[in-house]
């Protein structure tokens, strides 16, 4: 079992055999099917199988825990659901009470007889803390849809498969919430039974303590995994989380690098991908610097640098240099992207004493639009350098043979550093450098979490198969992955 972050408090993929009521979560608490809840294989989101609740008596239950007082700061409880019916009430989530006096906290549907809007609250001995719904009614019968439920500082938003539904009705945040008791109850309410769901549920999560969207986004399109990260080849890894203007960034690394804020470089709230803040950087003179390593000498080996950036500039012929190294122009690395009309171009660049190692680059096949987060990977596997944007693999670099040298200054990031111009305007999060590994071979879907979790067993070699992190795989032909020695050559 894994959770795909340390703020995920309950996952339930819902996955196993058909009619099973063996329910699973991930973050390792009890799960107990009453009635006949159970797993079924003819409907599911992710993974072959959700959860069925037929409406007369189903639901799941969790015992009371801390873990579920989440109303009176950030959260996000996430899920698909595919409803039978839009006729009345329809219980997701319960936690509390049912009397007029009592305290609890709910998510539920309410149908017009031909689709279903979203309702949920937390009440406050019989006082509602809020209590929200749209107007309108986006979750149909038959259909899979995606919620999402987020409260960040004070600021609640409903999310229908991505989109935030603006305005919400009801009763506004107001005053406090206490502490809840009693077994989380999904799909009916605790005790008396009254308007229990029906339909399926899949890929179930409840996260504390983080607002996971405040914005448009599109919804998950895989189950949750653990994304791996935390090895012994990550050797530079920027959540860049902290308070507002901060300049203090942490290298979260198993060996910790000091990282100094350069400029005005400095954490900012207002936009991030991940977590509480991204990196920002005003084009004018921003950047950060981390002291010369072996860390940053590939060498002949596999590496990989991927990240998230989001440019609020990107004019005509404009270069930005995220990452640099070297002291002058006769020896140093660095990658940058180039504004070049409808696709835009990336470059890797190798030079050692005024000798050229590795050169290259081309188009992208992708327009950067600004205001806008983008995941950008550069991966070497033996000869070739792949460049993925969005998990989209448009440029590679073939034929690399030379070797990456070991530079000596700081290493870089967000200009290049040997004449100090091409710098970032904008944000940049969740930034990692890893030595020793090519991360990704084939297209690949881009992280939907910050960086976590520790790398399966399997292959040790073999990171992705077919574009799936192989956290993701159980069994290739029938065989348990943690047994298959190598693939294709990979070990």
């Amino acid at each position: 079992m894994a959770v795909d972050d340390t703020y995920t408090k309950l996952l339930l993929h819902m996955d196993g055999a058909n009619a099973s009521t063996t329910f699973t979560d991930e973050a390792g608490k009890t799960i107990t099917a009453v009635g006949n809840a159970q797993i079924s294989t003819a409907q599911s989101k992710f993974g072959g199988a959700s959860g069925l609740f037929d409406g007369t008596g189903d639901y799941l239950s969790v015992p009371d825990n801390d873990d579920w007082d989440f109303w009176g700061g950030d959260f996000t409880v996430d899920f698909w659901v595919y409803p039978t019916s839009a006729v009345g009430y329809h219980i997701i989530y319960w936690h509390g009470g049912t009397g007029g006096v009592s305290s609890s906290g709910y998510i539920y549907l309410y149908g017009n007889n031909t689709s279903n809007t979203i309702q949920f609250g937390a009440v406050n001995a019989g006082t509602a803390y809020f209590d929200l719904y749209p107007a309108t009614y986006d979750i149909s019968v038959n259909t899979w849809t995606h919620v999402a439920i987020v409260k960040s500082g004070t600021t609640i938003y409903c999310f229908i498969n991505g989109v935030s539904k603006t305005p919400l009705y009801g009763t506004q945040l107001s005053g406090s919430m206490t502490t809840l008791t009693g077994d989380l109850h999904i799909g009916d309410r605790v005790s008396d039974g009254w308007s229990p769901f029906v339909g399926n549920i899949d890929e179930f999560r409840v996260s504390k303590g983080i607002a996971r969207w405040t914005a448009n986004f599109t919804p998950p399109t895989r189950a949750y995994e653990p994304v791996e990260t935390d090895d012994s080849n990550t050797k530079f890894l920027l959540h860049c989380d902290g308070t507002n203007a901060s300049t203090t960034f942490t290298d979260n690394a198993t060996t910790p690098k000091t990282v100094t804020a350069n400029g005005n470089a400095q954490l900012a709230t207002a936009q991030k991908e991940f977590g509480t803040a991204s990196g920002l950087f005003d084009g004018t003179g921003d950047y950060l610097s981390v002291p010369d390593s072996d860390d940053w000498a590939f060498g002949t080996g596999d590496f990989t640098i991927d990240f998230w950036f989001y440019l609020t500039t990107f004019n005509a012929s404009q270069y930005v240099t995220f990452v640099s190294q070297g002291p002058d122009s006769n020896n140093f690395f660095q990658i940058q992207i180039l504004e070049n009309g409808a696709t835009d171009n990336a470059y890797i660049a190798e030079v050692a004493g005024g000798v050229v190692l590795t050169t290259g680059g081309g188009s992208l096949g992708v327009n950067i639009a600004i205001n806008t987060w983008y995941h950008f990977a550069v991966s070497r596997i033996g000869g070739d350098i792949r460049f993925f944007v969005n998990g989209v693999n448009n440029l590679t670099v073939t034929g690399v043979t030379g070797s990456f040298a070991n530079h000596t200054g700081n290493f870089v990031v967000g200009r290049n550093d040997y004449n100090t111009t091409q710098y970032v305007y904008g944000y940049i999060d969740e930034f990692r450098v890893s030595k020793g590994v090519g991360r990704w071979f084939n297209n690949f879907a881009p992280p939907t979490v910050a960086y976590a979790g520790v790398v399966p067993s399997g292959p040790a070699n073999l990171k992705t198969i077919n574009g799936l992190v192989k956290a993701s795989i159980k069994t290739i032909n029938g065989v348990a992955i943690g047994s298959i020695k190598s693939i294709n050559g990979l070990q």
